[in-house]
């Protein structure tokens, strides 16, 4: 993560920086190992709970990378890389709340006859901006230690107007329903409660002021532990 000062001095959100080891050879254990779950769990619920049947060599390779992971991580506090892998940099920002940003519902519906979410997503500059000033940071001071190299990707720089095309979106949703200090401002208030609904609360992370550059299961877990702290109180008193 960047430091304080340079977040102060250079007006960057939030960001943080993870490493990928990548293979030569294309193999990426933990990318399959995801896959294979995502695989078994549709496949079981369209088959009615019936495992598939999968390749039982890849499932080894799988199983013996992830354990010399493992190992390596807790004997020797390093991450396990194969042998003549690369590494990825992968720089996560922060997204800032953008009022052209909206949930609506699509006249498409899905197999159960459902409207379909229609979801207009615009990324902020100042999230670009700051994905491309943390990223030549990180790729100065790596680059003085010896032997490293960072290759950053050509649409890596400020001037970019279809940054967008080299921005991924991650697995935790955020956003939708924000808290916000007045009615016309988001969807709930302090106490997760829907504007103008007595009786009507949102505890997730669709509820977030913005979208964090890090996992949002512990925040999630102490608004949900304060929500029903307050909801307790709530019921003993009437």
């Amino acid at each position: 993560m960047p430091s304080e000062t340079l977040q102060k001095k250079e007006k960057l959100v939030n960001c943080s920086a993870l490493f990928d080891f990548l293979s030569t050879n294309k193999f990426n254990a933990k990318r399959e190992a995801y896959s294979l779950l995502k695989r078994i769990g549709f496949n079981c619920k369209k088959y009615n709970y019936k495992i598939p049947t999968f390749n039982i060599i890849k499932l080894l390779r799988i199983i013996i990378s992830l354990a010399k992971s493992v190992f390596a991580l807790i004997f020797y506090r390093f991450y396990y890389a194969p042998e003549n892998s690369k590494i990825n940099l992968n720089v996560i920002a922060e997204q800032i709340p953008n009022k052209h940003n909206k949930i609506t519902l699509a006249k498409e519906k899905d197999l159960h006859g459902n409207r379909l979410a229609k979801i207009e997503w615009n990324i902020p500059k100042i999230s670009w901006r700051s994905i491309v000033i943390f990223s030549n940071k990180l790729k100065y001071h790596l680059e003085n230690i010896d032997g490293v190299r960072v290759t950053l990707n050509e649409g890596v720089q400020i001037k970019n107007l279809e940054y967008s095309k080299d921005i991924d979106p991650l697995y935790h949703h955020m956003g939708g329903c924000r808290m916000s200090e007045k009615l016309n401002e988001g969807v709930v208030n302090r106490d997760l409660q829907v504007w103008g609904h007595l009786n009507l609360y949102v505890c997730s992370s669709a509820v977030f002021p913005t979208s964090s550059h890090s996992n949002p299961t512990l925040t999630i877990l102490a608004l949900a532990c304060r929500l029903a702290n307050k909801l307790s109180k709530y019921k003993r008193k009437h």
